[in-house]
């Protein structure tokens, strides 16, 4: 059996001399730091911890100091237990009174809307009524009768100006007032509506038997003064055999082709079954217009014949017109 060898001798954490020069650079001794941090002796900690809740009372209980020997033991208070059947009494409580809470804010939404809808639709507040300062548009001597046409809107009192219905009012207006070429309507705050009439022009008066009827440009009969009735150029019986609305048609489109100047002095025009227009001058001068086509460039040629001295116009062919004395 061998003799077992001598034990080696331990290696020194720290090394004592120092480190050798290695690749360029040089060791460092290793120095262990401190890691003791100075403290600042503080007053002494109470051991009592007294409860701020009933979550610490066992723990106050057991820091408290011991009752001396023939000392009573205070008698500590008994938690009362909370019953679940109570937590869902509140639970039901707080959520009636959210659902009462919504409730009053629904109803209260729904009494004012009710209250507008009432408002505007059923107030008198909004009611119309009509007042002569309505009518507005008509000159001092227009033809419209505006007696006539305040009673006919009179018949609208009372509807809520909110809901005035134009194309109706323009219908029933018409109607009632043949006079009435338009009529629109706008809103005055609270109550008051304003209506713009545009009245027909009178372009010719339509001879039958011993009585003139005054028509405007689109055929309506109109009722005009006696003084306006005298001036208007006038349009002799309709021939048989020939369509009364297209032949007056016809004339009223002539008429209408023609210059104010020379309009004004149209005493009478006629039209034939052949449908063939003949004019009638102040100062005895006639033209033959023709039938009611190409009525603008007749116009022009009229407009320079008529200022020579010549009695009779034939413009039945515009391209070739014949005059003569």
């Amino acid at each position: 059996m061998r003799t077992p060898g001598r034990p080696r001798k331990p290696t020194s954490l720290q090394s004592s001399t120092p480190a050798t020069r290695t690749h360029g650079g040089e060791g460092k001794q290793y120095v262990i730091p401190d890691r003791r941090q100075d403290f600042v002796p503080t007053a002494p900690v109470d051991p009592l911890d007294f409860p701020d809740d009933y979550d610490d009372y066992a723990e106050s209980c057991v820091l408290e100091e011991e009752p001396q020997r023939g000392q009573e033991v205070p008698e500590r208070p008994v938690l009362a237990p909370v019953q679940l059947s109570e937590r869902r009494q509140e639970r039901r409580a707080e959520r009636r009174k959210i659902w009462a809470k919504r409730g009053l804010i629904g109803l209260g939404s729904l009494m004012s809307t009710v209250f507008v809808i009432w408002l505007i639709m059923l107030s008198p507040l909004f009611r119309y009524e009509f007042v002569s300062s309505d009518i507005q548009g008509l000159s001092a001597d227009s033809i419209v009768d505006r007696t006539k046409l305040g009673e006919a809107l009179k018949k609208h009192n009372g509807e809520q100006v909110f809901f005035f219905d134009d194309k109706a009012l323009k219908s029933d207006i018409k109607k009632a007032v043949p006079e009435v070429a338009d009529i629109s309507s706008s809103y005055s705050f609270p109550s008051s509506r304003t209506f713009t009439v545009t009245e027909h022009v009178p372009v010719a008066c339509v001879v039958k038997k011993d009585v003139c009827e005054a028509v405007a440009k689109d055929g309506t009969v109109l009722t005009v003064p006696a003084d306006k009735l005298a001036t208007l150029p006038k349009i002799s019986d309709f021939p048989e055999g020939i369509d009364r609305e297209s032949a007056l048609t016809y004339m009223l489109g002539t008429l209408d082709a023609l210059p104010a100047n020379i309009r004004s002095t149209v005493s009478q025009i006629t039209i034939d079954r052949h449908k063939m227009i003949s004019l009638n001058l102040a100062g005895g001068k006639s033209v033959m217009w023709g039938k009611a086509e190409e009525n603008a460039r007749k116009a022009k040629i009229l407009a320079i014949l008529v200022a020579q001295d010549v009695k009779a116009i034939d413009l039945s062919v515009p391209g070739s017109p014949v005059t003569s004395n």
